[in-house]
């Protein structure tokens, strides 16, 4: 009894207690969650006001809407309307052969042997002229070849491959100002293997001059397409240091 008695002043001594604690901690948060919601819903509020006030500043777009009768649109051309361009007649000029046409002759010219000259008589008589050119016999010239560009991209079914191999003379003027690198020279390789042009591309210009002389001094066995050569461009590096 003594110590509910003593509990009891305590209380009267000190009325605010938890239950006073958590009244006020609910009415505090009650508060808070109102004034969220609020905010929440003014700020939502100012983004679709700020929209709608936008596109209400914007002008109309004007929009034509023309109606039109299918019997106002122009009908497609018949096929069978389609005339077919007229053909050019191109007219070359023909000569005469001069060996295998039959000859008439008299019966007792004939002769048991045989008058039509075979393929390899044909193949060796001269050819008339046809107006181009001057003489009895047309002479046909080599076709010559004809080179890729440096950007020319030509397929090959083998590539080219390096027989002989010349290293280049490093220069004077790179060793005394100890000046090393790595320059790429693209060489065009014809169908016989050798190097009839040398460009540089990348590197030092400083090795420029003794890597296209080397460059040129190279020999490969061509590439190969159809089993036929090609010319072909190929890059070739050449390593300039002092070490080596």
């Amino acid at each position: 009894m003594k110590k509910i008695a003593t509990m009891n002043g305590f209380l009267d001594l000190f009325p605010y207690g938890a239950s006073e604690l958590r009244r006020v901690f609910e009415r505090y948060l009650l508060t808070a969650l109102l004034i969220s919601i609020a905010f929440h819903f003014l700020l939502l509020g100012s983004y679709f006001l700020a929209g709608y006030l936008q596109r209400q500043a914007e002008p109309p777009m004007d929009r034509v809407v023309r109606l039109v009768k299918y019997t106002d649109l122009l009908q497609p051309r018949s096929i069978s309307e389609e005339t077919a361009p007229p053909a050019v007649a191109v007219s070359l000029p023909v000569a005469r052969p001069t060996i295998g046409v039959p000859v008439p002759v008299k019966g007792d010219q004939i002769s048991e042997e045989a008058t039509i000259a075979t393929q390899s008589e044909m193949a060796t008589a001269p050819v008339l002229s046809t107006g181009m050119g001057s003489g009895d016999s047309l002479v046909v010239t080599e076709i010559p070849d004809v080179m890729p560009d440096i950007n020319d991209f030509v397929a090959v079914e083998v590539e080219p491959v390096v027989v002989v191999q010349v290293d280049p003379v490093y220069p004077n003027v790179a060793r005394l100002a100890e000046v090393e690198g790595t320059v790429y020279i693209k060489v065009l390789v014809d169908k016989e293997g050798k190097v009839k042009k040398a460009v540089p591309v990348e590197g030092p210009e400083i090795f420029y001059e003794e890597a296209i002389k080397a460059s040129m001094k190279w020999v490969f066995k061509p590439a190969l397409q159809r089993d036929k050569p090609v010319p072909v461009w190929v890059v070739i590096p050449f390593r300039f240091s002092m070490k080596g």
